[in-house]
């Protein structure tokens, strides 16, 4: 009874707060304009994902009330959207209006996903209902009856019983050590649920909440009710102490050995899964269809090294594309250097996007960024530079490092490589992305596609390598090395969710086709896993959509072309997929 008011109250509190909305684009009055519409679309949008942070943060442990409440609120949102008709809105409109269509599928669909990962991981959350329990008694204040309800009104809030609470708590104690240590009983079902690392993660997320819920609820509670403090204080610390070593357990005992067992690939997604992620970026392939994508671009990537290479080695048997690799991993450059190396790199990019006229540099975004190097726990996942938000991670030898992995580091973020890497993270790859993307397209962040941001990222490199920024025959085999990971990384990703490679094999098909030190490949296939599934595919195939993309508005836009034009064009679509991102360039309404 009180799940099905508060979906009632869900839906009419939906259609008021629709009614409510101011317009978007300042409150301007509907003329029923294009326009106009699309105004009204955005404030929908806007008001739908309110909704959706406000429950979020209101049931942060209670996954199954979650779910049941954002289907109510997708529901009635998708009713709203589905007034809308193509013709009404202007160009700008009906982009969000097919950006929101896709995301309804690919938000329901997920949910679905989360659910099945969650029932799964049921043996490994023994203590969840426990702990939601405590949490929605505290949320009511102890009354059962629905808010809205006749009972409701007529009950009074009761504080928490705290004998019975500590008695709840040790009970969450005793669960959350039973998962590691488990009875005959619950024996295989921990077993299964260990073993699938999409389980696993379920477990790891819900467990991390449900501590975060009970380290909460102690701060707030017990200093205002010392008879509630007597009965709880320990058995809460206790608690909260469990689900951390919990937690703990699942994340560096549990999935690092999944990442790195090869009799079973705990992290692969399936076929289906994989077809359904790759229709969410409007990406017409199958599965085969982009492995075959990836192995085609390795095996000529590899030959174009090799020209490369015969360019400073001679045109000789021996001198193959591995031989190239070794020209630029030996381009080292001075231990300490590496930062200094970085930036001069960085803002020779800056002024060569300018000087040729290519990409929109904002003066403040030219700015507000920096570097910072990279600890020894942070080179584990990420061997070479990253981006961090506003700043670039610098990947160098550290001393805790052994001498073959100082050395391996510094292969690996030679300075040919890095003069890729520079431009790809900073100006004018991510940070000038994400720099338009929260300024001409901010209500479409909740859009974003790896394909476009790693796509965009991979187009820059080769942008610059068209326009002559990589000037020797070394310099462009560091440029080549790193489209040719690009490519290994769709191979085996690709192969790993289709059961075809394991995890150890990944890392040494990178080692044998892809030139990385062994550091190196086991880092990037270790965060693979925790990546979402097409990630590793969308630096290569996103980079081929965009050029796809740029050759159609060169011929539809004739003499107006230019690579500034086409790449600010680009910037001001926000991180979606490039799909819909060729609907708003070429869109001929």
């Amino acid at each position: 009874m009180r799940r099905l008011a508060r979906a009632v109250a869900l839906a009419t509190c939906a259609t008021a707060c629709v009614a409510a909305t101011p317009h978007a684009g300042g409150g301007a009055a509907d003329d029923g304009s294009p326009a106009a519409a699309r105004a009204r679309l955005l404030a929908q949008l806007n008001g739908f994902e309110q909704d959706e942070r406000a429950l979020a943060s209101f049931l942060p442990i209670a996954s199954e009330e979650l779910r049941r409440d954002l289907r109510v609120l997708l529901d009635r949102f998708a009713a709203d959207v589905g007034k809308f008709g193509d013709d009404e809105l202007d160009d700008g409109g009906r982009v969000d209006l097919y950006l929101i269509r896709n995301d309804l599928v690919r938000t329901r669909t997920r949910l679905e996903w989360d659910e099945a990962d969650e029932r799964r991981a049921a043996a490994l959350l023994p203590f969840l209902a426990a702990v939601v329990g405590l949490e929605r008694a505290d949320r009511d204040c102890g009354v059962a009856a629905p808010r809205a309800s006749a009972a409701s009104a007529a009950a009074r809030a009761t504080r928490p019983d705290g004998r019975a609470t500590a008695a709840e708590l040790d009970a969450i104690t005793r669960l959350a050590k039973s998962v590691r240590a488990p009875a005959d009983a619950a024996k295989a079902g921990v077993d299964a649920a260990r073993g699938d690392a999409l389980a696993v993660r379920a477990a790891l997320r819900r467990t991390r909440e449900a501590k975060a819920c009970l380290d909460g609820w102690l701060k707030r509670e017990a200093p205002a009710d010392p008879e509630l403090a007597f009965w709880v204080a320990t058995a809460a610390s206790q608690a909260s102490a469990a689900l951390g070593e919990l937690a703990t357990w699942l994340e560096s005992e549990v999935l690092e050995g999944l990442k790195k067992d090869a009799s079973h690939n705990a992290f692969a997604i399936g076929r289906e899964r994989y077809v359904q992620e790759l229709e969410f970026e409007g990406i017409a392939l199958t599965p085969e269809e982009m492995l075959a994508f990836g192995e085609t671009q390795l095996k000529a990537l590899q030959a174009e090294i090799r020209s490369e290479a015969v360019k400073v080695l001679g045109d000789k048997p021996e001198v193959t594309w591995q031989a190239g690799l070794e020209l630029e991993k030996g381009d080292l450059p001075p231990i300490g250097a590496q930062k200094d190396f970085v930036y001069d790199v960085a803002c020779e990019a800056i002024r060569f996007c300018d000087e040729q006229r290519l990409f929109p540099v904002p003066p403040l975004a030219n700015e507000c960024w920096r570097l910072k190097l990279s600890d020894l726990e942070t080179q584990k996942s990420y061997a070479y530079g990253f981006y961090g938000g506003n700043f670039m991670g610098v990947a160098a030898p550290v001393p805790e490092m052994d001498s073959i992995r100082k050395l391996e580091c510094l292969r690996s973020n030679a300075r040919p490589t890095t003069r890729t890497v520079v431009p790809h993270e900073l100006i004018p790859g991510h940070h000038l992305q994400g720099w338009f993307a929260r300024r001409s397209a901010p209500q479409r962040a909740r859009f974003e596609s790896p394909f476009y941001g790693e796509g965009w990222a991979v187009h820059c490199e080769r942008t610059f390598d068209e326009h002559g920024f990589f000037k020797t025959p070394v310099e462009r085999i560091g440029h080549l090395f790193w489209r040719l990971l690009r490519a290994a990384r769709i191979v085996v990703s690709t192969k790993y969710h289709l059961n075809e490679m394991t995890a150890p094999q990944m890392v040494d098909f990178m080692v044998e086709n892809a030139g990385l030190e062994r550091s190196a490949a086991q880092a990037e296939v270790d965060r693979y896993m925790t990546y979402s599934p097409l990630y590793q595919c969308a630096y290569l195939y996103g980079c081929q959509q965009i050029r796809d993309l740029r050759d159609e508005c060169r011929r539809a836009w004739g003499s107006d072309f230019s690579e500034l034009r086409f790449n600010t064009a680009i910037l001001e679509q926000g991180s979606i997929p490039i799909h819909w991102v060729r609907e708003a360039l070429l869109s001929k309404r």
